[in-house]
């Protein structure tokens, strides 16, 4: 998870880059179920405003 065992076999480099993987990958799922309320707030924000969106 920490890729400790990559600085210690002395690739920096790829264990930088697993690291920022890790979060990548956290906020994809973090994102796979916080956009849909996203979206249905968005809606209803524009539902509710007068204007092009008003029905």
């Amino acid at each position: 998870m920490f890729a400790a065992h990559r600085f210690y076999l002395g690739r920096p480099g790829t264990a930088i880059l697993q690291i920022l993987s890790m979060f990548v990958l956290v906020w994809l799922v973090v994102d796979l179920f916080l956009i849909p309320g996203m979206v249905r707030d968005k809606q209803e924000e524009l539902r509710r405003s007068p204007g092009m969106y008003a029905r």
